[in-house]
């Protein structure tokens, strides 16, 4: 079983950039600060030179007396006014050591320790070099050198690079190791801080990470997530767990790309077919096989290959063979056994399930899912796989940031279920399915019970991190303004805290929270026998958060959410909607022939839009620019074409808000301008408006209408809506006289 990772108290060093122990440095320092090299020249102004790896050597002129000011390296400080000073006619100007975010001045290499020097004078030309060292270093220090010089631009080709990695306590040590790094992400690739993928050169294990060698990496921004430290628990929990499988090992380090400091990044494992992870053979492009094993994901985002099962799209992310008829069998295999253990799930009968499926690791994931209470655990990132005639197995486990009261809908709150039921399209159906059953229930609670130690050092995992790696954490918000703001799905208690002491605190007493309210709910004498897959929202206290110094944390308000959505004659936003549901005959536009330049979330998407019925909505991020949320903005479009029966003149339109559009006013449409095609093809304008003019406010399943003079007859339609930030409606609703 995987032990915690609990952060200790780290080491002061001293350590140049490209030197993996402070040993290095001082023999460095003491060469260059007894070198006095004089090289005969025939002119007198020295050539220009920019400081090489750790020092250069200067070629001075033969004629006069020089003084060459650098610092032992141009990525961890400067020397204002630097450079070479010619000292036989007058003494040296002012020069200042100026060290980069993370390091400090630790004196000049002639012992001369202020920073700021002036008039200095000799009797043979030489070099003085500005030392600048680490500061107190808590991380470890990962430095990436891309061949381009320039920054990662790509999430879809790899450029090349060098690795240099070192800890505080300078037992560990890998030197410009060759390798590969693209981006990664899908909305996170939008932030100004972005994550990134590593192929190394030759399999190694970073930091002694991990059950053995592997060639891929990731590199974990955690934009969303200002305590830094969602992923990290998570992924030492799942590890934890007697019954998992193998998870993800990780810890966080500090980054320095091409010399500029990057910030905290958690260093982690990539999900990979390899036998010290995903233990299925490495090669899986066998021939004459079909039963070669998988690992799938449930995506939200999915590429080929890929496949649909219980409503949930499917990437395969193994390796099929490289004969076209042949990987076609392998694929339509790894369909058919995902299928076929729907299908047992679905039925219930546990000694059928058992059959096919490793039924500790589907309870170890329901456990780990339900503690963390993650959003998108049957959105997006979860994962299952089989070895070559075995059974399906559920994980590794993987994507927490939103999760442990880090978003909305519910995940919030410290108390209720939250996997256990199928509330929302992010639900996981095997999960919520399983939970039906009283025996998988029972299960629930046995391994509940023997993951007690477990669950015990959760918060002590947390407060330990937090603490150790306290200033590491601090320089990194230094670089990033996070605090304050909603990224993701943040809400008003994450905002609310502004220091990041407030957030690895509210983190542990979250996490303490969630596991008393589980442990007494699970022991309840109702759970097992009387459970009956409705959502529970018991009268809970609002939670006691301690005074941390700030943050009023849960005097959130809860959005009462009706059970069925209010009859859209009780929606009527303005005069014209009352009109056109009154007067004028709606439309039906066939929710298939819609199409979007944007197709909206999963479960959101324009088919939505057209579906008559309120209580489902198309929505989308539109425009943003420089990150998902807060970050500067700017508009942009999104078209939606979609078709009639037959040619119509249309006499009005009304859009109707969606769910929670009391809570996200500025989710409505900002503009838009209505397009009808005509028989020669071309898009005539028939409407332009915008929010403000319909009046459309912060009312949930309200419709606003227009009624328009129109003499085009077509079939075919065009809304090309100008928004910024999140779009999102009900319903589009056409009427004719």
């Amino acid at each position: 079983m995987k032990k915690f990772l609990l952060f200790g108290t780290m080491l002061l060093i001293a350590a140049s950039l490209f030197s993996c122990g402070s040993k290095k440095t001082e023999d460095a320092a003491t060469s260059v600060a007894t070198d006095t090299t004089t090289v005969a020249s025939s002119t007198e102004e020295r050539p220009q030179q920019t400081p090489d790896n750790d020092y250069y050597t200067p070629s001075f002129p033969d004629v006069g007396l020089y003084i060459d000011y650098v610092a032992n390296n141009s990525l961890a400080g400067t020397v204002e006014g630097g450079g070479t000073h010619r000292v036989d006619s007058k003494p040296a100007g002012t020069v200042k050591a100026i060290p980069n975010l993370g390091y400090r001045f630790a004196g000049w290499s002639d012992g001369v320790k202020d920073p700021v020097r002036s008039g200095d004078t000799t009797d043979e030309s030489k070099q003085i070099v500005a030392m600048f060292e680490y500061d107190t270093l808590e991380l470890p220090i990962l430095h990436i050198t891309t061949e381009t010089g320039s920054d990662v631009r790509s999430k879809a080709e790899y450029i090349g690079a060098t690795l240099s990695l070192f800890n505080a306590d300078a037992d560990y040590c890998l030197d410009e190791l060759q390798m590969q790094i693209r981006g990664r992400g899908n909305k996170t690739w939008e932030y100004e801080k972005k994550s990134y993928k590593m192929k190394l050169s030759e399999k190694q294990s970073l930091l002694g990470l991990g059950e053995g060698k592997a060639k891929k990496w990731v590199l974990l921004a955690n934009v969303c997530d200002q305590s830094l430290l969602r992923n990290y628990l998570a992924l030492q929990f799942a590890g934890a767990m007697p019954y998992g499988v193998w998870s993800p090992d990780c810890t966080s380090v500090e980054v320095y790309l091409n010399g500029e400091y990057r910030g905290v990044y958690l260093l982690c494992e990539e999900i990979d077919v390899n036998n010290n992870k995903v233990a299925i053979p490495e090669d899986l492009t066998g021939a004459g096989s079909e039963d070669i094993g998988f690992l799938v994901e449930i995506s939200g985002n999915p590429k080929d290959p890929s496949f649909e099962c219980n409503e949930r799209d499917y990437q395969i992310h193994n390796d099929l063979s490289t004969n076209e008829a042949e990987a076609r069998r392998q694929q339509r295999y790894i369909e058919d056994y995902i299928r076929s253990c729907w299908t047992a799930v679905r039925d219930g009968d546990e000694a059928k399930i058992a059959q096919l499926i490793d039924i500790d690791s589907m309870v170890n994931a329901y456990l780990v899912e339900e503690v963390l209470k993650n959003l998108d655990c049957g959105y997006d990132s979860f994962y299952l796989y089989r070895e070559p005639g075995g059974k399906l197995t559920f994980g590794p486990l993987w994507d927490f940031d939103n999760a442990l009261g880090n978003a909305d809908e519910g995940t919030e709150n410290y108390y209720d279920l939250y996997v256990a039921y199928n509330e929302r399209y992010q639900s996981n159906p095997w999960l919520y399915t399983a939970m039906e059953q009283e025996w998988f229930r029972d299960r629930v609670v046995k391994m509940w019970n023997e993951t007690a130690d477990v669950r015990s050092m959760l918060s002590a995992t947390v407060l330990s991190a937090g603490k150790a790696g306290y200033n590491s954490y601090c320089r990194n918000f230094e670089k990033w303004d996070l605090f304050g703001r909603q990224w993701n799905r943040e809400t008003e208690q994450i905002t609310s805290l502004k220091t990041y002491t407030e957030h690895y605190q509210f983190l542990a007493e979250w996490i303490d929270q969630r596991l008393a309210w589980l442990d007494e709910y699970y022991h309840d004498e109702t759970f097992i026998p009387d459970w009956d897959s409705t959502p529970i929202n018991p009268e809970n206290p609002e939670p006691e958060w301690p005074d941390w110094g700030g943050g009023n944390w849960g005097d959130k308000e809860e959005p009462e959410i009706p059970e069925v959505a209010p009859p859209i004659t009780e929606g009527i936003g303005n005069d014209a909607a009352q009109s056109l549901s009154g007067e004028h005959t709606a439309l039906f536009v066939d929710p298939s022939s819609a199409s979007s330049t944007i197709n909206g979330n999963f479960g959101e998407e324009i088919y939505y839009l057209f579906d008559n019925d309120v209580r489902s909505k198309y929505c989308c991020s539109v425009g943003r620019s420089g990150g998902w949320w807060g970050q500067q903005q700017q508009s942009g479009t999104v078209e939606i074409t979609f078709t009639l029966d037959a040619a119509t003149v249309l006499s009005g339109y009304s859009l109707t808000t969606a769910n929670d559009t009391s809570e996200y006013p500025d989710r409505n449409p900002e503009s838009w301008v209505l397009y009808a095609q005509t028989d020669d093809g071309r898009w005539v304008e028939i409407d332009a408006s915008s929010s403000a003019d319909l009046g459309m406010g912060a009312y949930d399943y309200t419709a606003y209408g227009k009624l328009i003079e129109n003499d085009v007859a077509s079939d075919s339609y065009k809304l090309v809506i100008t928004h910024v930030g999140i779009l999102q409606l009900s319903e589009l609703t056409l009427y004719t006289k």
